[in-house]
């Protein structure tokens, strides 16, 4: 995560963000008026970087200008080193997707007409303009509700990467999914305006029914019913809404982009169907500033002066606590504080968090480097909102806090559901039973569909082995000979592609891989046939004998470190995995699905569900899609912990990543081992070892203390390394 600063202005509130973008309320130094700024960080190879701004600054000029009552008019335009803006009109109002989760899930007929005459009005003056712009984001998040009673369509910039190529990278929520075209989807078609159609269809059936068109619980389910599915009719699922509206909206949600209404028909139709409804004068204002009065007073004491809880999202660990009120909760190096933070040039003790009953407030201790807020330096206390930006030192945070209701107030990571509390307990994960149910049936079904497209590739399935979702892994045997199967269901065209990029994969010979002897796809799916020797995969042993011993644990280390090594010398990527590190009874570990495609390991990125699924990826290669050498160290430490506890050092929940807490701190291994672990396992910046090299070198020490006798003295193998103080320092 990145501090944003954006010359000639002062930040002032952070409003929402997505990827590389972040829109917040800012004052102009100049002339010191009240704007938002839609703000990209410039990331990943130079040559990327520039593209994306260039496309970043072309939306932004194509709209500038443009004036419309329901458009958030673009002001202006520009870029510096590192970074480009676009500057907007600051307009008061509540996010549609915000004014939804006030008001129970579901707007009236005449509010969710209102709705879509004005984002109609909208797309019509955008589609008319110069340059026949396409929003390509028209969804509850970037829709804003006026107390002028006016609906407003904003999210300008969001879009500086196709959604194909967002898809691909892993880069979308789940819940923006259901609001992208099949053709954005699928990445064939140019969008057009009735890509904006769709968008606006799909927002508006959501308003209305509660639910999104599409129904499942995984991304790629969400992406296969948009891409080869009809939404339920809309009467099945809301039986009291109108015919005609009805009918509208299926005719918006059509695959076909020619079938849809066209961009300036959307509104006037709207009306028609308004007036039908007896709604008449200025039925559109009136509703929808009663909509934003009503959502307002249900959002107003958002915490009811209680308990709070608070998360603060790093780039590589998040941090919750729960705070009453008057309670307060101190930041710094010191382990008895409440967020230790042994790295980063952070004082012993830097600064602390107080909840009033009303408000966060963030006071600084005189630390030494520093606590900043959105960039800004703390001098004694300041407020802090949900979606600012805290710096401790180099620890970079963003902050989300809300009531700490009792267990019914949680909701359904996928549908938003109330969830009672034996959902809550049971299993660990934010969903519902019926959700979770959903999910093992898709699973289940999916297991089919893979035995079926091995059986018509003539393998014989002989056991299902364990494989992060949605992968399916098989012993399977043909012609009397064993092998290994990986299947996994990514589409028609992205199987295509994923075979097509991963011929290397063919070519991998050496001890540390199993090697692909048959690559191809199959009906969308991606079909990766390997050699099977005698042994098990990680997860298996950890599933059936429990972690390995600490010696044991560290010199898999030390071997994957090695391997890892020989295919980056060959310019392959080995991804880790703990089903795809296969112990063999030679001793000899060996990687599955060396040489693949990394579109294949960005849709397994991409498929967030009802369960939890664990990450062993370092956190800046799921941020900005570019390893190095420091990356291969923390996905090798990452096996390694898995091994020695048996969990993974982080997880991702509901498509969002979430790290599990400081690896240092686990019980039951020797300090020495927690604290490589916690070094390997830091943030980028300050991870250590840097190369995988060195990392094995530091494995081998430790195994070979551990052999001599010493390694159950703490002190010893501290000594041994002579690092026992720098976990502290």
């Amino acid at each position: 995560m990145a501090t944003y600063v954006v010359p000639g202005f002062t930040l002032l509130e952070a409003l929402r963000g997505r990827g590389t973008v972040r829109t917040f309320v800012a004052r102009e130094d100049r002339t010191g008026r009240t704007l938002d700024l839609s703000v990209l960080r410039l990331a990943g190879a130079a040559e990327e970087a520039e593209e994306r701004q260039r496309r970043f600054l072309e939306e932004g000029r194509a709209v500038l200008g443009v004036e419309h009552p329901h458009l958030v008019k673009v002001l202006d335009v520009g870029s510096g080193p590192g970074t480009a803006w676009i500057c907007q009109e600051h307009v008061e109002g509540l996010a549609l997707d915000e004014v939804l989760a006030c008001c129970g899930g579901r707007l009236s007929v005449p509010e969710v007409l209102a709705v879509g005459v004005h984002v109609g009005e909208a797309l019509a003056c955008l589609s008319a303009s110069e340059r026949e712009f396409v929003h390509r984001d028209v969804r509850p998040g970037t829709i804003l509700i006026g107390p002028d009673g006016r609906a407003r369509l904003t999210g300008f910039g969001a879009l500086s990467e196709s959604s194909y190529e967002r898809l691909h990278q892993g880069d979308v929520p789940q819940g923006e999914v259901d609001f992208l075209s099949p053709e954005q989807v699928e990445g064939d078609l140019s969008p057009t305006p009735r890509t904006d159609v769709y968008g606006l269809g799909a927002t508006l059936y959501r308003c209305l029914c509660g639910r999104p068109p599409h129904g499942g619980t995984t991304l790629f389910a969400r992406l296969r019913a948009i891409v080869q599915g009809s939404p339920p009719d809309l009467r099945e699922v809301f039986p009291g809404a109108p015919e005609d509206l009805a009918e509208f909206l299926s005719r918006c949600l059509e695959w076909d982009a020619d079938d849809r209404p066209l961009v300036r028909d959307v509104a006037p139709l709207l009306r028609r169907l308004a007036c039908g409804e007896g709604l008449a004068g200025a039925w559109d204002t009136e509703a929808l500033s009663a909509l934003y009065a009503r959502a307002s007073a249900q959002s107003a004491p958002p915490f009811a002066a209680g308990a709070v809880r608070v998360v603060l999202r790093g780039a590589e660990r998040s941090v919750e606590l729960r705070l009453a009120r008057e309670e307060e909760a101190e930041i710094g190096r010191s382990p008895q504080a409440a967020v230790c933070l042994p790295f980063g040039w952070v004082s012993r003790q830097h600064a602390r968090l107080r909840w009033d009953g009303e408000r966060l407030w963030l006071f600084d201790l005189g630390s030494a480097n520093g606590t900043k807020r959105n960039g800004e330096r703390v001098e004694g206390a300041v407020s802090v909102r949900p979606g600012d930006v805290l710096s401790f030192g180099d620890s970079v945070f963003e902050v989300d806090f809300e009531a700490d209701a009792d267990a019914s107030s949680a909701r359904c990571v996928v549908c938003g559901r109330s969830l009672t509390s034996d959902e809550v307990h049971e299993g660990g994960v934010a969903s519902c039973a019926a959700c979770r149910a959903q999910n093992a049936a898709e699973r289940t079904a999916g297991d089919v569909r893979a035995r079926a497209v091995l059986e018509e590739a003539r393998f014989e399935v002989c056991e299902a082995l364990p494989a992060r979702a949605p992968l399916h892994r098989y012993r399977v045997r043909r012609r009397a000979r064993s092998f290994l199967a990986t299947v996994v269901d990514v589409g028609e065209k992205a199987a295509r592609r994923i075979v097509a990029e991963s011929q290397g994969a063919l070519a991998v010979k050496t001890p540390g891989a199993l090697p692909a002897v048959d690559l191809e796809a199959r009906g969308g799916f991606v079909v990766v046939v390997s050699d099977a020797p005698e042994g098990q995969s990680l997860a298996e042993w950890v599933a059936s004998a429990g972690p390995l011993p600490v010696r044991e644990g560290l010199l898999l280390g030390q071997l994957l470190c090695e391997v890892c090594e020989e295919f980056a010398a060959r310019g392959e990527r080995a991804t880790l995995s703990p089903d795809a590190v296969f112990l063999a009874t030679d001793g000899q570990p060996r990687l599955l699905d060396v040489g693949l495609s990394p579109t294949l390991e960005a849709a397994l990125r991409a498929a967030p569900g009802a369960s939890t699924e664990p990450c062993f990826r370092a956190p800046e290669v799921e941020r900005e899609g570019d390893p190095g050498s420091a990356a291969g160290v923390y996905e090798v430490a990452g096996i390694v912990f898995y091994a020695l506890r048996g969990t993974p050092p982080a997880e991702r929940v509901g498509g969002r990543r979430r790290e599990r807490g400081f690896v240092g701190e686990a019980s039951g291994l020797p300090t020495a081992v927690r604290d490589l672990l916690a070094r390997a396992l830091a943030s980028e910046a300050e991870r250590s070892p840097r190369s995988l090299p060195a990392l094995a070198d530091a494995f081998a020490e430790l195994a070979e203390a551990l052999m001599g006798g010493v390694g159950e003295d703490d002190a010893a193998a501290d000594d041994l390394l002579g690092r026992g103080g720098q976990a502290e320092g």
